[in-house]
């Protein structure tokens, strides 16, 4: 989960810091623009978001799947 929101967060924290220095966040004075770029390739090159969320939203399927089984069979052992 932190691999997809992290950056993302980081990502927007920086252009409001950009956007707060005005053209002085995108000079050489500031290291904004730097984190900024940094963070970007951060963003690609670990991967998109998209998969990320993808492979969450695929363990914690197999994760309700194991639950559901539990709770089914702790309501047979109730009938009994």
């Amino acid at each position: 989960m932190a691999k997809a929101i992290i950056p993302s967060m980081m990502l927007k924290v920086l252009d409001r810091s950009i956007q707060a220095h005005g053209a002085g966040g995108l000079s050489e004075d500031f290291p904004l623009a730097a984190m900024y770029a940094g963070g970007r390739t951060l963003r690609i090159a670990d991967g998109p978001d998209e998969v990320h969320i993808q492979q969450i939203g695929k363990l914690e399927l197999r994760r309700a799947e194991g639950i559901r089984t539990v709770n089914e069979k702790l309501k047979l052992k109730s009938k009994l």
